[in-house]
């Protein structure tokens, strides 16, 4: 499953979790965030390691700007504190990679 979060339920979420979470920041209108999506939900379903989230930055831009975000997508990870950052569409391989290191 992966969490909806806002700019309210970023910090409770994510920055208080205790197992590390990967943030997706998308936009609704986003080709390839859409593209992302479905990669995201087949890796979560099999990952109980990691919590999965995603923030749409136009209607939640406070993290997105507190984190830098300027290109879509990019995916964050973060225990305690951001561990990693991929801009882009990652292949599922890639994504799996990119979580290994937790």
């Amino acid at each position: 499953m992966v969490l909806e979060l806002t700019d309210q339920t970023f910090e409770a979420e994510v920055l208080h979790s205790k197992k590390p979470v990967l943030v997706s920041f998308s936009a609704a209108k986003c080709g390839p965030c859409k593209a992302l999506h479905p990669i995201i939900d087949k890796i979560a379903e099999a990952n109980s390691k990691v919590k999965f989230a995603q923030l749409d930055i136009v209607a939640y831009p406070i993290v997105a700007n507190k984190y830098k975000v300027s290109a879509l997508p990019t995916i964050l990870l973060f225990h305690s504190g951001m561990i990693n950052q991929f801009v882009g569409k990652p292949t599922k391989e890639a994504l799996v990679k990119f979580i290994s290191i937790v």
